[in-house]
């Protein structure tokens, strides 16, 4: 009788099984039946003094819009994943809208991904634009290039960050698990963090944060008034475009090596810290 049982249970288990696989099946036959992704463009004629972009798995890229005067927006949509854009009050809003309530299958709140898709946000900006930026995807990388910013805010959870030759007021950069890369940008405070991801900066000037709990940080010819490194679980290496003596120094790890010494009297300020690993820094006059 017990085997009975147990024979019976099996055979439940593998047919409940086959009905879930099945309607999965069904499921994502009628999505691939859907419309493909279309790319769509819209230029922006209004004044803009913030952009707010808001997505889930897009891609976003900023670069120069070249001879002309006008914002152009270019995103992939579909029939039930869409984007709330506006441009009121001198701001421009992208707000990704996961489901178009009046297109949405109830299956399509169970299995909404499409690898196929691309969902890619690119935004082309005017030369002489000086906005704040508000910069958001939950898992996708971010990029900006050759921008000119009052304060800027990027975040991602599940992407890197790649920033060049931009010039802000204020930036700062958070990603959950991804790298951060900052290269030839200026600002009063530029700020970077990741718990689990490296940070690269390269000819750098500024107020200079940097932290991550899991990963390295390496800079190239960085310099500013106060230069802030920190990390659990990494090393600290790079090069400074100044004297060590501009410097009052503070440096400190628990388990690797460290090639400067600790100093005060400078009128700038050079602090260092790592749990595990090595700080090595090299001054460049």
């Amino acid at each position: 009788m017990k085997v009975n049982k147990i024979l019976i249970t099996t055979a439940g288990l593998f047919i409940l099984a086959g009905i879930i696989i099945a309607g999965i099946a069904i499921m994502l036959t009628a999505k691939s039946a859907e419309p493909n992704a279309r790319m769509e463009t819209r230029e922006i004629s209004e004044k803009i003094s913030k952009i707010d972009i808001s997505a889930d798995m897009s891609n976003i890229e900023i670069i120069p819009a070249i001879g002309t005067d006008k914002i152009t927006l270019a995103y992939f949509t579909d029939d039930t994943n869409k984007y709330d854009i506006s441009s009121d009050n001198g701001t421009l809003s992208v707000k990704y809208e996961k489901f178009s309530k009046d297109k949405a299958k109830w299956y399509d709140y169970f299995f909404s991904f499409d690898f196929k898709r691309d969902h890619d946000i690119l935004l082309q900006v005017p030369e002489n634009l000086i906005a704040d930026f508000q910069l958001n995807t939950n898992y996708g990388d971010i990029a900006a290039r050759s921008i000119t910013g009052g304060s800027v805010n990027i975040h991602t959870n599940l992407g890197d960050m790649d920033i060049k030759q931009c010039k802000f007021k204020t930036m700062e950069c958070t990603t959950d698990y991804g790298d951060i890369d900052i290269e030839h940008c200026v600002g009063d405070i530029l700020k970077s963090s990741t718990d689990y991801g490296d940070i690269d900066m390269k000819e750098c000037v500024g107020k200079l944060d940097c932290g991550t709990d899991y990963g390295d940080i390496e800079f190239k010819r960085i310099s500013g008034d106060s230069i802030l490194m920190n990390t659990a679980c990494g090393n600290i290496e790079g090069s400074i475009d100044g004297r060590e003596t501009d410097y009052t120094i503070n440096t400190k790890t628990s388990l690797g090596d460290n090639n400067i010494q600790n100093r005060t009297g400078g009128e700038k300020l050079l602090d260092l810290k790592t749990d595990m690993g090595d700080i090595e820094i090299i001054f460049l006059k």
